[in-house]
């Protein structure tokens, strides 16, 4: 829901209380999309941020720490010429649309004082901002768009602006008849469609909120309410905008309980509303996109920063994969070296039979009921030589055969392991992880230590805690650094320790302090192990678990990999929500 017409409605009433009067002090371009303007208000400075990414469209007060280009792009040249020293005297939203309007008044190089307006426009990829002069002609904007692109409205130096086309209805200035007569009878749509279809600034999920106050399932088709299920709607939307318009609103950033970012809302949402998710209350609009923004930026970067690890990753575990496929195909002809000996053996039981300068042998192969079968012969040399030279291949291709094998179970245990840190990165995607699986790597071998010269930072990061519903601790290793950690530094040798059978996942540990772990904790940790593995989305998952006594760890093994003994096996099918009911933040 982040920058619904309602929320942008909001943040632009606080922001424009801070810099409204203000005076624009300097203007930057940290990003090709991004704009930051710094601006000196009541003594403090503040920095406005615009951001038309296509990923991540916002604005918003933020504190920005960003190194700027040495030298400014284009079009920050152009907003420092027109608009820095200018002093702001309007910053507003075009009805609740996802527009805002930053107007400047600032004189230009002869003295004159001239308005100029900034339009921003947050719309997914055709985000935009735009500055115009006082008639709205196009002075310029950080993406052009010519008519090649957009035959109705280009954006281009020149040319007159025109607001992005609307056909909704401002939901704060709807009468009750109005609203009734939009419900059409015949329209099969759902009912939170037709509402988020027919009035601005609402997302999907305040439009499904709107039918959920009002007792009304939000998929039932429009065509099918009757009088009195209007009314309910009518009543359920006016007493939103009537909370809505007196201010009566909730600041709030909402988390799953995995600790990921899911939301931000300025109204209490039903779906929110339960032990799935983490709400955390704010005080203002300003404050909840600060913290939601923050984190999305730098869940964001660590996205596209793990990009080329996991890329990396990938590339060597299809690389292994490869190798297999060789390895078989080498080991379906190394199991030909039987024959060889058999044939060896043939022409030393029939060597009276043979003469040198022979090129074959025609003999009764007595491992196979004295069947006759032709042995090609080397005319070059004797009998007894033609036996030696096909055992010599018999040796060679055993041998061979060994290391065939050899170098099978280290490939496969190699993609285990690959596979495995791919896991670590998806499961717990946050820097300190990320740094942490880096060090992995490199101990490894698979990455370069790029940095060897710089004293490294020691990481901070924890493995996740859980607590089963009878109160004994559990443990979970987010990478394989953890999973060594957990199970053979932290774990006591009474401790349990579980494990999703043949299956890439986390170690999982409870700490059972001496005590006998009960069936129904034994089973919550299985599940956790479970959710923490490939087969997380699978049912019926098999779980191994065994005392921490019974892991051990070879010698020269990789992070994370351990054998264990006197296992038992539970199958589990995971479940989120009551995975997350027992994680501890």
């Amino acid at each position: 829901m982040p920058f619904d017409g309602i929320t942008i409605h909001a943040l632009t009433k606080e922001i424009k209380t801070i810099i409204v009067g203000s005076r624009i002090d300097k203007i930057h371009q940290p990003e090709n999309d991004e704009i930051v303007f710094h601006i000196r208000h009541d003594r403090k400075n503040y920095k406005l941020l615009l951001s038309a990414d296509s990923n991540l469209p916002y604005f918003g007060m933020m504190d920005v720490k960003k190194e700027n280009p040495v030298t400014a792009p284009m079009f920050c040249m152009l907003l420092r010429k027109h608009l820095a020293g200018g002093r702001v005297i309007d910053f507003e939203q075009l009805e609740l649309e996802r527009v805002i309007i930053l107007t400047v008044e600032s004189r230009t190089e002869l003295g004159e004082l001239t308005i100029k307006k900034l339009i921003f426009e947050i719309m997914g990829k055709h985000s935009n901002i735009t500055l115009v002069d006082q008639d709205y002609k196009i002075i310029d904007c950080i993406k052009r768009i010519a008519l090649g692109v957009n035959r109705y409205r280009q954006l281009f130096p020149g040319i007159t602006y025109l607001y992005p086309p609307n056909e909704k209805t401002d939901p704060r200035l709807v009468s009750k008849e109005a609203f009734m007569d939009s419900i059409v009878t015949g329209e099969a749509r759902p009912l939170f469609k037709h509402i988020y279809m027919t009035y601005q600034g609402l997302s999907p999920i305040i439009a499904k909120e709107i039918c959920i106050q009002a007792n009304l399932e939000f998929n039932t088709s429009q065509e099918t309410l009757s009088t009195e299920d209007k009314e309910a709607l009518y009543h359920a939307f006016s007493v939103f905008f009537d909370d809505y318009n007196e201010g009566r609103l909730k600041y709030q950033v909402v988390y799953l309980r995995n600790q990921a970012l899911k939301d931000l809302t300025i109204v209490d949402l039903s779906p929110y509303q339960s032990d799935e998710f983490n709400v955390i209350y704010f005080d203002s609009a300003i404050e909840i996109v600060k913290e939601y923004y923050s984190n999305k930026n730098t869940v964001n970067k660590l996205l596209q920063r793990s990009h080329n690890l996991r890329k990396t990753i990938q590339g060597k575990i299809d690389r292994q994969k490869k190798k297999i496929q060789n390895l078989e195909e080498d080991l379906l002809f190394a199991e030909k070296a039987d024959d060889y000996k058999i044939k060896g053996e043939l022409i030393l039981a029939n060597i009276y039979r043979i003469e040198k300068g022979m090129n074959k042998v025609v003999v009764e192969d007595f491992y196979n009921n004295n069947e006759p079968t032709t042995i090609s012969l080397d005319i070059r040399l004797t009998p007894s030589d033609n036996a030696q030279r096909l055992f010599k291949r018999y040796n060679k291709f055993k041998t061979a055969q060994i290391k065939v094998l050899e170098q099978l179970e280290k490939t496969e245990d190699e993609i285990k392991y690959l596979e495995h840190v791919l896991l670590s990165l998806e499961q717990s995607p946050d820097q300190n992880n990320f740094e942490e699986i880096k060090e992995e790597l490199i101990l490894s071998g698979y990455l370069k230590n790029k940095q060897k010269e710089k004293k490294k930072k020691k990481i901070k990061n924890d493995p996740f805690h859980y607590q089963s519903s009878e109160g004994f601790e559990i443990l979970v290793g987010k990478n394989n650094l953890q999973n060594d950690m957990i199970t053979l530094k932290i774990a006591s040798k009474s401790d349990v320790w579980l494990h999703t059978k043949n299956i890439p996942g986390s170690h999982v540990i409870i700490r059972a302090y001496g005590k006998e772990v009960p069936k129904e904790t034994l089973k919550e940790a299985a599940m956790i192990a479970a959710y923490h593995s490939k087969a997380k989305e699978s049912s019926q998952v098999p779980v191994d678990y065994t005392d921490v006594r019974n892991v051990k760890k070879p010698n020269g093994a990789k992070p994370g990999m351990v054998i264990f003994s006197t296992n038992h096996t539970l199958y589990v099918t995971p479940d989120a929500a009551e995975v997350h009911k027992l994680l501890k933040l």
